[in-house]
């Protein structure tokens, strides 16, 4: 049923504040009742219209004060109801028994009146706000016509939400409502294809912050505005973050640009956490609070608690919009709760403004403080029927991709409120900072504080981008448990295609391969900055430093500086326990430690057991509750963990006070004599590695009162790596393994009962997620406090390496069918284990067996240090083998090289033959990817000799036939390989898949390898097809084994030439799509070369030569990078082709075809007669350019291509002539000839 026509309730013959008349008329004027109201101040009652928090605090019992406010309120109702609605308006505005608004005017010298919390007067036996009676009140003759009509809402609804909370203020936990009121419009946006904008301010709300929101040029047709304010004023933040008093006249100036399109403003602004966190000071016994927003508060005596009309009245009144402001505190959940059901039922369900505030009203009050319902109140004649209804999205909004980088948004985040509005501040435009660092100590929030920062600048369909206009995520290596330096060898290469992934056609990943090229990145890295708007988030930080701050890496203290002194708009966030020595002084430093007391008082009253205590008392004696938080927060100094524990032990106050009978004596006698600054300056005065001894000692007083059986669990969980803290693998496989090794009877008991103990005093965080098993998250020092000493350490260490190799045993037994992944994944859980029991030759074994079946960039970083660990301390040959091994497929080919060398050397010095076959197994694969493949065949030949001295099985056998066949492909010899390859399959099906002997191989990496030398040969004969059959056979024997999705992506990519040759265009484009999004996800260089030349030869096919010259570039740069100089050879060749079809010079083109020729001379390819032809036809084509006279010449033409070191990849190459002059020469003789080719 709709509502019907509002109802006029009018203040008349106004004598004074005790004396007046209501009369009731409907829509059409005609009278209904009236009412006089006679009251007498000495009345209990009438305190309550003056003061209403007052009055029943007054009278509530402290241990009760919920059950006697609503019992007050009850009465107070009544009364209102009687004595100042009256009976005889309360009835009429029942019978017409539907919704109704009624519109409340009073003279304005009665505007007090408006004051007086009608919502609350009871009529038929409840309140009018919970009886479908909506009120508006305004004064008579204000916003009748003196302000314009609205505009109506234009192609989307544009609302603009305040939540401000400046630095001197006590907190309020205005994220938890942004995040919530941000959730619930871009539901509404996707759900019902609602064309909505909104834009959040937050952490420097300042008065500059909002003035230039209000004055773009579309306006707004609502404002949402949280935080603190009252009697006419609100509160916002100078840019210094001190407080801001916006006063009516000067907000009316401030909003004057919302005037015509404004309908509809929010006042969510009270005094409520300075009441809040006054009343829990003075339970406390502390003194009040000294900020200058205490000082300004007004006393409650005064009425405090309501809002006065003014600020309402004048922002309806001059600007002729709906005001909805609160009367009374606002709690998180009843804000957040009236938010939703407030903006639902106006967007969604299309109500009129009254009407959607009661129904969300009835919805919020159930779970709310008793006061809640007589909170809102509505202001101005626009309110009457206002109507906000989003239009519909006129096209498919923007996907906004910019942050996919970044982990998620923090679900949760308690205070930092000073740090995040510091930091807001240094990332504004014209700060005069480069960015800020936030440092501290571990699991205090650093990281979620720069989360927290960044999604504050968020483009999104409902907030398009504004302050930057680029993101970059970027996290160093974690710190290793073992206390050995994180490997960082990697970590600039990481940075550099994160930035490449993140910035579209932004390319530095060839240059920070050396000191020389990255020299050449600053001044890039200077001009970027200063020409984009970037926000720079580079978390974890402390992994790069040594223990005293500077950088291990100095590479890594000039690529900060430059971002921090290069100037422009873009901004830098940094996190790291450490701080880093010569910090740019343009970097804001913010500590992220315990959280100040005023937040931690908040925090302790929300809490499921501290709040007991400070409300209703221990067993009804509040005062001995009270006095046990007091001493609880001067022993936990505001540290988020020790507060958590607190509340888990106060449960039972008698535990919660046995552990703080001992505590002060875990502090440093410094630190306990600054106890006392907590309470008196409102911030921790003690250390960091003091909160952590605390930490420590509770952990162990904790853990000395659990359960014996959780006592010991706790014990094991804190001796687990990270990884291993989960559910399916402690209660499957390790706890009951556990049980017996520390020394327990019997059977295991069940996990999930132990582990909810552990959750219940706050050791343990358990973390669940849909269709995942649970896992157990432990604050760094709780898991420092518990480890296991020692011996028992080494018993859990035994248990756990011999468990994860017991899985990777059996998956060895099943490979065939898919467990390649479990191998890998418990291959790598185990290391860490081993190398505490320094078991070297199980380490090392345990490697090898995942590096053969993972060789992506973040396995290979996780296997060198611990296989550097091995190969240091066993100084075996088998451990500098593996190393060896991995510092090839990491592609560091130069140490890689001189090791392998070494070691075969000293292999058969000693008769190892078996070592030495693999060694030169390793070295053959490293010679050929550098060019090399005469060397390499001629490698071949030794270790053939090796293998058979070492009387090595047919796998082995045959394994070393396939290298000789890899390098005569290489050689170009493709017929005779092609014959060859099925003759070794002929081989392979007729062995049995464990061999006939001692093998130093595993069947199935000799049965692919052989299988791509075939494809390989296949390719290079144009038989399309049988590279595709090859292809697919070798997929086949990856995915069945389990193998990785960046190896099967490395295999299936070669077949986008033979479908492009077979006319299956599609085909070829969708692999290459598939291709790229896993060599980026991997960070596979070499891998990316090979996709953009191949986008370019696609690009190219359909004569977009522009398109082809740019991704053939790309390319060529990535295989510098690679340093793979058959794929840059292709790439020079190639890119001659692309350039040939634009108007690019005849050197250029000339250049990179002479290019590509002597790197296949130099290197002795199959395909060189192919370039020299091919070569020829240019000179042929372009009879008056002359190609370069010079080998530095050709050099200088071809490395003004980004990231081409020409130079330096020909000075590696095998050297058939001994310079580049010579080789320039001979090739140049060769030309005579002009039949076109092509390298693919």
């Amino acid at each position: 049923m709709p509502p019907a026509q509002p109802f006029v309730l009018a203040c008349e013959d106004y004598q004074n504040a005790q004396q007046w008349r209501w009369v009731l008329r409907d829509s059409r004027g005609n009278f209904l009742a009236d009412h006089e109201v006679n009251l007498d101040p000495a009345c209990p009652e009438y305190f309550g219209l003056i003061d209403l928090r007052g009055y029943l605090d007054q009278h509530a019992a402290p241990d009760r004060w919920r059950t006697d406010h609503a019992r007050l309120l009850e009465g107070f109702g009544r009364w209102l109801g009687a004595n100042v609605l009256g009976n005889a308006i309360g009835d009429k505005l029942l019978a017409p028994r539907v919704p109704l608004t009624v519109r409340v005017e009073v003279p304005v010298e009665a505007a007090g009146l408006l004051t007086i919390p009608l919502e609350l007067a009871h009529a038929g036996g409840k309140p009018l706000a919970l009886g479908g009676i909506s009120l508006v009140s305004l004064v008579k003759g204000e916003g009748d016509g003196t302000a314009p009509e609205p505009e109506p809402v234009g192609d989307r609804l544009r609302m603009l939400a305040l939540f401000s909370l400046p630095t001197q203020a006590t907190a309020l936990a205005l994220r938890r409502e942004r995040h919530a009121l941000t959730r619930l419009i871009s539901k509404i946006a996707q759900t019902r294809g609602a064309a909505i904008e909104l834009r959040v301010l937050q952490y420097g709300a300042s008065r500059g912050a909002l003035k230039d929101a209000l004055e773009e040029a579309d306006g707004w047709d609502l404002i949402h505005f949280s935080g603190h304010g009252e009697r006419g004023v609100l509160l916002l933040e100078h840019d210094d973050g001190s407080n801001d008093i916006i006063t009516t006249e000067a907000l009316l100036d401030l909003l004057a640009p919302a005037r015509g399109r404004l309908k509809l403003a929010t006042l969510s602004a009270c005094w409520s956490a300075a009441a809040t966190i006054a009343e829990t000071r003075a339970w406390l016994g502390l003194p009040a609070a000294t900020t200058p927003e205490a000082r300004e508060a007004p006393a409650a005596a005064t009425g405090s608690d309501t809002v006065l009309p003014s600020l309402a009245r004048a922002l309806a009144n001059e600007l002729g919009c709906a005001v909805l402001a609160m009367r009374y505190p606002v709690g998180d959940q009843f804000a957040i709760a009236l938010a939703a059901g407030l903006f639902r039922h106006l967007f969604e369900n299309r109500q009129p403004l009254p009407r959607a505030l009661a129904m969300a009203l009835s919805q919020a009050v159930p779970e709310a403080p008793p006061l809640s319902v007589a909170t809102p109140a509505l202001f101005g004649a626009a309110a009457l029927a206002l109507t906000l209804v989003p239009p519909a999205q006129q096209a498919e909004p923007p996907l906004y991709t910019e942050m996919s980088a970044f982990p998620d948004e923090p679900e949760r985040f308690v205070g930092r409120t000073g740090a995040l509005a510091a930091a807001t501040r240094a990332l504004a435009p014209n700060s005069g900072q480069a960015g800020v660092l936030f440092c501290g100590m571990a699991g205090a929030g650093k990281t979620a504080a720069a989360l927290e920062l960044a999604y504050r600048y968020q483009p999104s369909p409902l907030q398009p981008p504004s302050r930057f206009r680029h993101f970059i995520w970027y996290k160093a290596p974690d710190q290793r448990a073992d206390g050995e330096g994180a490997d960082i060898g990697r970590a600039l290469v990481d940075l550099a295609l994160a930035m490449e992934a993140q910035i579209a056609g932004w390319e530095m990943v060839h240059l920070v391969d050396s000191d020389q090229h990255f020299a050449t990145l600053l001044p890039r890295l200077t001009a970027l900055c200063r020409q984009r708007s970037i926000l720079f988030v580079l978390d974890n930080l402390e992994s790069l430093l040594t223990a005293d701050g500077r950088w291990r890496d100095q590479r890594w203290a000039r690529l900060i500086a430059t971002l921090a002194t290069a100037g422009g708009f873009s901004r830098l966030v940094l996190t790291s326990r450490l701080r880093p020595a010569d910090l740019p002084a343009s970097l804001h430093i913010e500590a992220v430690h315990a959280l100040p007391l005023d937040e931690a008082l908040l925090l302790a009253r929300e809490l499921p057991n501290l709040g007991p205590l400070l409300t209703a008392g221990e067993a009804g004696d509040a005062s001995a509750g009270r006095a046990l938080v007091l001493r609880t927060l001067e022993i936990v100094q505001g540290h988020p963990k020790l507060i958590e524990l607190a509340d888990r032990l106060a449960a039972n106050p008698d535990d919660l006070r046995r552990q703080l009978a001992g505590s002060a004596t875990l502090w440093a006698a410094g630190d306990a004599s600054r106890l006392g600054a907590f309470f008196t300056d409102g911030e921790a005065a003690v250390a960091d590695n003091g909160y952590l001894a605390v930490l420590a000692g509770w952990t162990r007083s904790i853990a000395a009162t659990l359960p014996a059986a959780a006592a010991r669990l706790f014990e094991a969980v804190c001796g687990l790596e990270d990884g291993d803290r989960r559910q399916d693998l402690l209660g499957r496989l390790a706890w009951p393994k556990l049980w017996q090794a520390l020394g327990q009877a019997g059977d295991a008991p069940a996990l999930d009962p132990l582990i909810t103990a552990l959750d219940a005093c706050g050791l343990i965080a358990v973390e669940k997620r849909e269709n995942q098993p649970a896992t157990y998250r432990l604050h760094p020092g709780v898991a420092a406090a518990g480890r296991p000493d020692p011996a028992r350490q080494q018993v859990l260490d035994r248990v756990m390496a011999g468990l994860h190799w017991g899985v990777v045993d059996a998956a060895m037994q099943q490979e065939g069918a898919g467990t390649g992944p479990w191998i890998v994944a418990h291959g790598l859980a185990a290391a860490p284990y081993l190398a505490r029991l320094h078991d070297w030759d199980a380490l090392v074994g345990t490697l090898e067996k995942v590096t053969a079946r993972d060789q992506s960039p973040a396995t290979l970083a996780r296997v060198l240090p611990p296989l550097r660990l091995a190969a240091e301390h066993s100084g075996s040959l088998a451990a500098r083998r593996v190393l060896g091994r991995a510092l090839r497929r990491a592609g560091r080919l130069s140490e890689a090289e001189a090791l392998l060398r070494a070691l075969i050397a000293e292999a058969e010095a000693a008769g190892a033959f078996m070592v030495a076959s693999a060694i030169a197994a390793d070295l053959f694969n490293l010679l050929l990817a550098s060019g090399r493949a005469r060397e390499a065949l001629e490698l071949v030949a030794r270790e053939k000799e090796f293998t058979t001295r070492a009387g090595l099985g047919s796998w082995t056998i045959i394994s070393d036939d396939g290298q000789r066949l890899q390098a005569l492909n290489a050689l170009g010899r493709w017929e005779e390989v092609l014959t060859e390859v099925e003759a070794l399959r002929a081989r392979m099906e007729a062995l049995p898949e464990r061999g006939t002997g001692e093998e130093t191989v595993t069947p199935w990496n000799v049965r692919e390898a052989t299988l791509d030398t075939g494809r390989e040969a296949a390719l290079r004969l144009e038989r399309w097809q049988e590279c595709l059959d090859l292809s697919e056979a070798i997929v086949a024997s990856k995915a069945a084994r389990g193998a990785s999705a960046l190896q099967i992506a490395r295999t299936r990519f070669n077949d986008y030439g033979p479908l492009l040759r077979l006319s299956r265009d599609g085909e070829a484009q969708a692999l290459l799509a598939d291709c790229r999004r896993t060599f980026e996800a991997e960070g596979d260089v070499e891998g990316l070369g090979k996709v953009f030349s191949a986008l370019a030869a696609l690009a190219d096919g359909r004569g977009h030569h522009p398109q082809a010259v740019a991704h053939e570039k790309t390319a060529l740069r990535y295989s510098y990078l690679a340093g793979t100089p058959d794929d840059a050879a292709i790439s020079h060749f190639n890119l001659a082709i692309h350039l040939s079809r634009t108007a690019a010079p005849a050197q250029a083109i000339l250049a990179h075809r002479l290019a590509a020729t002597l790197i296949e001379l130099q290197i002795q390819d199959g395909r060189l007669s192919s370039a020299i032809a091919a070569l020829a036809g240019d000179l042929a084509r372009f009879p008056d350019a002359q190609p370069p006279a010079t080998f530095a010449a050709l050099c200088a033409e071809v490395e003004a291509v980004e990231g081409v070191h020409f130079a330096h990849l020909f000075a590696r190459l095998p050297a058939p002539f001994g310079s580049g002059d010579e080789a320039l020469a001979h090739v140049l003789t060769l030309t005579t000839r002009r039949p076109d080719g092509a390298l693919a």
